[in-house]
């Protein structure tokens, strides 16, 4: 096997790792925070705004580093951190029951978590596609990031499977499961993750870091003002960023208080939403195989105008989610909206890391996250708000409203990518 070839099995492997640990923990963590926290719709968005401002004031610093010292360290750091705030979370209920005073809130311990949560995903993020794209070369991206979302959903059945399993014993259970894979993961990258052709920008003897960052930083500022594309894409994320905290942080409530769950027998709503999410993960799959099989990425113009058709389709879901009347509708809504925005991500993935120089991936693609957490942070709160003093259609039609802005962008992306391709054929 080429050295290529086991980089791109290493990342498309901690990919399908990470996909199990968080379906294992996230496919019924809204029923636990429902159930057990008794959260209502801003705190339920409060605890994603917990974790999203961690990301927004640790990606810049941890991408930086990334950039000037090793991918693989971050990504291996990241998937520790991760493991300890999921473990902190799952054992909540333990350390309610033995350690903490009669009437301490354990919304605040969950806060903890999430907030713990967010800085090791900062580690991760932008590191560990940064890492592949310098290991594999930026032209064989593609297949790489596609067949890595493909097998990533196929994976997460199984941590369904597993999260309906020990949820239906104890809610918290899926969470300690979920740091126990990711712990194995990490030391596995430990031993595996080689970083061959990762060569960072050197610093000059006794330079210090705050200045080396600084540099980094604004280099990777540049590159993005210097490229309309990326400005352009920058601009999408915030809006997309805005959008995603209302309807990732609300939509299972929005089925449980709006829409209501059929009433067949005495399934509880564990088994509907299993259904929902192994679901959406089956049609995801089958999604991204054709995708991968069949989509054209050659070119970013090609990408930039998936991206437009895939951004329209998700605004007009979102309407039919916020209006539906009843659980058939909602439900087919849902599905599309699933399989639209998962596969958005690699053909993003695809777009952004062709248009950024190497020295400054990681440091770029942090930037795109920062956005997308400035968008979060600020979409989220609000929508909560609106979600106790009206109700949670208008949460979901205004999660369509933010959406909106992204049409105009895309396809302003898309001219300009053609623009661009016109004048290197006329050279």
């Amino acid at each position: 096997m080429t050295a290529r070839q086991d980089a791109a099995r290493i990342f498309i492997t901690s990919n399908v790792v990470l996909s199990l640990a968080d379906n294992i923990m996230y496919t019924l963590a809204a029923i636990y925070h429902i159930t057990y926290f008794g959260l209502n719709p801003l705190q339920l968005v409060l605890i994603g705004t917990a974790y999203q401002a961690t990301v927004l004031i640790c990606e810049i610093p941890t991408g930086v580093i990334a950039d000037l010292y090793s991918r693989r360290v971050s990504v291996i750091i990241g998937i520790f951190i991760n493991a300890m705030a999921c473990l902190l979370i799952g054992l909540i209920p333990w350390i309610a029951g033995r350690f903490l005073p009669v009437g301490f809130s354990l919304f605040t311990l969950l806060m903890i978590g999430e907030a713990l949560r967010g800085l090791g995903h900062t580690f991760i993020s932008g590191a560990q596609e940064a890492w592949v794209t310098d290991e594999i070369g930026e032209r064989n991206t593609s297949p790489v990031f596609l067949k890595a979302s493909q097998l990533s959903q196929t994976v997460g059945l199984v941590g369904m499977g597993i999260s309906v399993a020990f949820s239906s014993i104890a809610l918290h259970l899926p969470f300690l499961v979920g740091a126990l894979v990711q712990v194995a993961l990490g030391f596995y990258l430990i031993g595996a993750m080689k970083e061959e052709n990762f060569k960072p920008e050197p610093r000059a003897v006794g330079s210090k870091l705050s200045g080396a960052m600084a540099g980094t930083l604004g280099s990777g500022i540049r590159a993005v003002r210097g490229k309309q594309v990326l400005m352009l894409l920058m601009v999408a994320t915030f809006f997309a960023g805005a959008a995603s905290e209302g309807f990732d942080r609300l939509w299972e409530a929005h089925f449980i208080r709006t829409i209501t769950l059929p009433s067949i027998g005495n399934l509880q709503p564990v088994f509907w939403f299993g259904l929902l999410n192994i679901s959406a993960k089956l049609l995801s799959i089958a999604a991204l195989g054709w995708t991968r099989r069949n989509l054209d990425t050659s070119t970013d113009s090609l990408v930039s105008r998936y991206l437009l058709l895939l951004s329209s389709m998700h605004l007009l879901l979102m309407i039919c989610f916020g209006l539906a009347p009843g659980f058939g509708i909602a439900f087919a809504a849902f599905l599309g909206i699933d399989i639209v925005t998962r596969l958005k991500r690699p053909l993003l993935s695809v777009w952004v890391n062709r248009n950024v120089e190497s020295q400054v991936r990681a440091t770029v693609l942090s930037l795109r996250s920062q956005m997308d957490a400035i968008g979060q942070t600020a979409g989220g709160p609000g929508l909560g708000i609106i979600g106790n003093t009206s109700s949670l259609r208008t949460v979901m039609l205004l999660v369509a409203g933010l959406l909106s802005p992204t049409l105009v962008v895309y396809g302003k992306a898309t001219a300009q990518a053609e623009a661009d391709e016109a004048e290197m054929e006329a050279v």
